[in-house]
């Protein structure tokens, strides 16, 4: 529960950063994966239709609902909020973003990060 403490340790997100389990990818629950794979959908469908208020309302809905319903716990949940806490700051910018050119940047820049996300997580 993300409530009941466990994110005191959010201070140190940005210095320490993500990392692999011993080499391996960390096991991450079911909804986070379907979570993930339902932003890289909507991305896809981005890139088609251009409609970057869907989109920016889509990610910010999923990211909402991806923290409300993770069941991860231990150091597999700490290392997603390695990578969770950046993407948060992503989204946030990518709603700010007033120029094409600055959306397209922010559009790029989620991209990565959801295929960083892949990398360390299975």
């Amino acid at each position: 529960n993300h409530a009941e403490g466990g994110h005191d340790g959010h201070g140190h997100s940005e210095s320490m950063g993500i990392s692999l389990n011993n080499g391996d990818k960390w096991e991450a629950d079911k909804h986070t994966n379907d979570k993930i794979a339902e932003m890289k959908n909507e991305l896809g469908l981005y890139k088609n239709n251009k409609d970057y208020d869907k989109l920016t309302a889509n990610l910010t809905n999923d990211v909402k609902e991806l923290i409300k319903e993770c069941t991860m716990e231990g150091e597999s949940h700490n290392q997603l909020h390695y990578w969770l806490e950046p993407f948060l700051g992503l989204v946030e910018s990518l709603n700010n973003a007033k120029s094409a050119d600055e959306k397209e940047v922010k559009v790029k820049e989620i991209e990565l990060s959801l295929n960083k996300y892949s990398e360390y997580f299975k």
